[in-house]
């Protein structure tokens, strides 16, 4: 429950203005943008390109899913019950360190830090009190949102990003929110969750180098 609320608080903080007219995006209305710019989108043109056997086969499979013929409508209540959890609580940043992204922030003397606030406060074993100066200058160097928010003029102007609709190592506003900022100063971004793909998923190699051609023409 503190880290939904944390969360929430950083999303509506970052001030991102949703694709289409949506508006700025909080951590209110996050599952709308979601549902209605993403993953709508992807599992209808996933179920609308299945053959017709295959596609009455896979609705049966996922009777949590409607489909007009047109459109597939769900909640995102039950596509995240579909997509189940698979990290726990801290995912990445635990209080005792047992996991590979605090090694990450170590140093040649200290083998890994904390780099959140919550979990440095959460860890009965610490003896820090507060990120250092010097550790922050690291995550941000470490945060592709640091960059994008900031409107770096080294940014690249195109950007392919996919993710996997499925991927349960990555939450997907951590890719939607890239794409987001990226768009928001003015970078040219092609970002889909890609339905039933996990992680690393991409179902449109040509695609890619396609839009990689076009970009250099």
């Amino acid at each position: 429950a503190q880290l939904k609320e944390q969360f929430c608080d950083y999303q509506t903080s970052l001030g991102l203005e949703g694709l289409g007219g949506f508006g700025k995006i909080t951590g209110d209305n996050l599952r709308k943008y979601l549902m209605d710019t993403y993953l709508i989108p992807e599992a209808t043109r996933y179920i609308r390109a299945l053959p017709a056997g295959e596609q009455q086969a896979y609705l049966t499979e996922k009777p949590w899913i409607s489909f007009d013929g047109e459109t597939a409508s769900f909640t995102f209540e039950d596509y995240m019950n579909d997509k189940g959890r698979m990290k726990g609580l801290p995912a990445f940043d635990d209080f005792d360190k047992a996991m590979a992204e605090p090694d990450l922030f170590g140093t040649e003397t200290v083998k890994s830090r904390h780099f959140t606030q919550f979990s440095l406060e959460h860890d009965p074993n610490e003896t820090e009190t507060e990120i250092s100066e010097e550790l922050k200058v690291v995550i941000n160097m470490m945060n592709p949102m640091y960059f994008a928010l900031n409107n770096n003029p080294g940014c690249a102007p195109h950007w392919w990003i996919r993710h996997g609709a499925i991927d349960r190592d990555t939450s997907l506003p951590i890719v939607t929110n890239m794409a987001t900022a990226l768009e928001n100063i003015g970078k040219d971004v092609n970002a889909r969750l890609v339905w039933e793909g996990g992680h690393c998923a991409d179902d449109d190699p040509e695609g890619l180098m396609a839009w990689m051609k076009a970009m250099s023409e």
